[in-house]
């Protein structure tokens, strides 16, 4: 990577507006179940103590979530003494704002943790396949917009194809408050790496994550989702939970 390219670091809060935070026990109780997936491509949560912030990224096709440096803080990311006062959780459960009850829970942060996609097509397998009514996308898109379709396979090797519900993601810094917005506010700082180290901080209010719904409704069981992403933006699936039928 040049030495003059810019790390964002991108830290995050979640949030909820239309219920208390939930344990898990509740929100299982009604009637979600977050879903084991393999075949991130791309890790886009910085993490750890460091004085490189990029050497805690693993593989990753491109520079960040946004190709520009763009990155999501662990609870334990520790930049030279710098510790993000909003980060992603350290139980790694994301409460849904416009589900409750409904949660995801993000991979692991010193791994690949996101599906990353630019006009490309992408796999996540199910660790354990399970029949669905819907199931539920967490994603953001950086640099732009991004437009996503879906398949599903099932253990019987059968497909089915779609198109979400709110099926455009919005570029993680100009949120819709729609119902596929599922963050509240987050701030962003900016270090640059050149040979004097700079380090420049700025605030945002609103870096966003959004939640899209896909249809079933078959006793089959999925055993992977493939998503196609167009557009402008980097498309990064984090998360899927599912309804059961």
């Amino acid at each position: 990577m040049q030495s003059m390219k810019k790390i964002i670091l991108l830290s995050f809060h979640i949030g909820i507006l239309l219920s208390v935070i939930a344990s898990n026990e509740k929100a299982f109780s009604q009637g979600y179940k977050t879903v084991e997936l393999r075949g991130f491509n791309s890790d886009i949560v910085v993490n750890g103590e460091t004085k490189d912030p990029q050497s805690t990224i693993t593989s990753t096709p491109y520079f960040g979530a946004d190709n520009v440096g763009g990155v999501f803080m662990a609870d334990d990311f520790n930049y030279m003494g710098y510790k993000p006062a909003y980060f992603f959780p350290a139980d790694r459960i994301v409460n849904s704002t416009f589900f409750p009850g409904l949660v995801y829970k993000l991979a692991p942060y010193n791994a690949n943790n996101s599906l990353t996609l630019h006009n490309s097509q992408g796999t996540l397998e199910f660790v354990t396949p399970i029949a669905a009514d819907t199931f539920y996308v967490l994603a953001t898109s950086g640099s732009g917009e991004s437009y996503i379709t879906y398949s599903v396979r099932f253990t019987d090797d059968s497909t089915m194809s779609g198109v979400a519900f709110n099926d455009t993601i919005p570029d993680w810094y100009v949120p819709t408050h729609n119902q596929s917005f599922e963050s509240v506010i987050g701030s962003r700082f900016v270090i640059k790496q050149d040979n004097v180290k700079n380090l420049f901080q700025v605030r945002y209010t609103a870096p966003g994550l959004y939640c899209y719904l896909y249809p079933v409704g078959s006793p089959k069981k999925i055993k992977s989702l493939t998503a196609t992403a167009q557009g402008d933006g980097y498309c990064n699936i984090l998360a899927v939970s599912i309804k059961p039928l």
